[in-house]
């Protein structure tokens, strides 16, 4: 039998090798440049006003406080003048000395009790009797008087009784009151017995406000502090 011829192979077209891309180097990023911070530039003109505003602002609230303080301070010396015109006629004055006493005090005025039924009594001047001692003047001596009779009332306002302390207890207080209300050097001279109220009549003392006296001096006081008559 016949057998054809085979076929003739195709013909192979040869590929031509392609080229690879270059590689493109990678660049670095640069670093992020950060503006300069810029200081503002001081506006005098606001600077100035912001100062007033605080200077005036100041100013305000001293003079409130000034304001309030006289107020307070006139409303002290309305009341003493009001309490000396009620009290006028409950005190007397006499003259006292004594050997005892502090080198700087001025003897000050004996303030008798009798006529009012609740009180600190026996107020004494504790000065010594040489220095340049003149008798106070009528009006100055009453003056003085109701003033001791403020300060009692004033103490005794601020007393505070201890629980289960009797109220019948008595203690002798010496303390040095100054030319402008100031109370000093308060110490119990002769204790009531009992520690709770001789310390009761101490902080009495502390909480005591007075205004100036009316005859601008400075002495040693005594009195006996007792709440109510036996």
């Amino acid at each position: 039998s016949w057998t054809p011829p085979a076929p003739a192979p195709a013909e192979v077209t040869p590929v031509e090798p392609v080229a690879a891309a270059p590689v493109q180097a990678v660049q670095k990023a640069e670093p992020v440049k950060t503006p300069p911070v810029v200081e503002p530039k001081p506006n005098f003109t606001q600077n100035i006003k912001s100062a007033i505003r605080k200077e005036t602002r100041k100013a305000e609230r001293e003079v409130k406080a000034q304001r309030a303080a006289d107020a307070k301070a006139a409303a002290e010396r309305t009341s003493y003048e009001q309490f000396q015109k009620q009290n006028a006629s409950k005190t007397k004055s006499t003259s006292k000395t004594s050997s005892s006493g502090a080198a700087n005090a001025t003897p000050g005025p004996r303030i008798d009790a009798s006529g009012i039924k609740k009180g600190v009594t026996g107020a004494t001047g504790a000065g010594s009797a040489g220095a340049g001692g003149t008798a106070l003047a009528r009006a100055e001596a009453n003056a003085m008087d109701a003033y001791f009779v403020m300060l009692r009332t004033r103490l005794l306002s601020s007393h505070e009784l201890p629980g289960g302390v009797s109220d019948l207890l008595s203690a002798e207080v010496q303390f040095t009151i100054g030319s402008n209300g100031t109370v000093s050097g308060v110490r119990i001279v002769r204790s009531s017995g009992s520690k709770d109220f001789d310390q009761s009549v101490l902080e009495a003392f502390g909480r005591l406000k007075m205004p100036g006296r009316p005859d601008k001096k400075t002495d040693v006081q005594r009195l006996t502090f007792r709440i109510k008559e036996a």
